[in-house]
């Protein structure tokens, strides 16, 4: 199911829905809203955006090992980044939590997906 929260061109996904339609069907925890409020902050000015800072974004981790308010978090078993209009897709390549610490590798699918 999907849900628009916010009249913003791009698109944030958790594992638990901030909406209240999806939170019906998975509560939404306290952490997962502050996950998404600070992305929805960081994301406010769309002509700032880059990939560099969404990466830098999706990697933002305190360290704090009892906690699950940062984006990467002892729980961050996959992170991906989907730019569809670059036909690129950015998948963390670490193999312990959080995965996206070790960065992430660039598939370019141009010369596959051509439309």
């Amino acid at each position: 199911n999907v849900v628009k929260i916010s009249g913003q061109d791009y698109a944030i996904a958790t594992n638990h829905f901030v909406s209240p339609e999806l939170s019906k069907l998975n509560r939404s925890t306290p952490n997962s809203i502050k996950r998404y409020d600070y992305l929805k902050i960081f994301f406010q000015n769309l002509n700032d955006i880059n990939i560099y800072k969404i990466i830098e974004t999706m990697s933002f981790y305190d360290g704090n090992q009892m906690d699950w308010s940062s984006i990467a978090n002892k729980g961050t078993v996959q992170s991906v980044i989907f730019l569809p209009e670059l036909k690129k897709i950015y998948v963390a390549k670490g193999i312990e939590t959080p995965v996206n610490k070790d960065g992430y590798v660039e598939y370019d699918y141009s010369q596959i997906i051509t439309e």
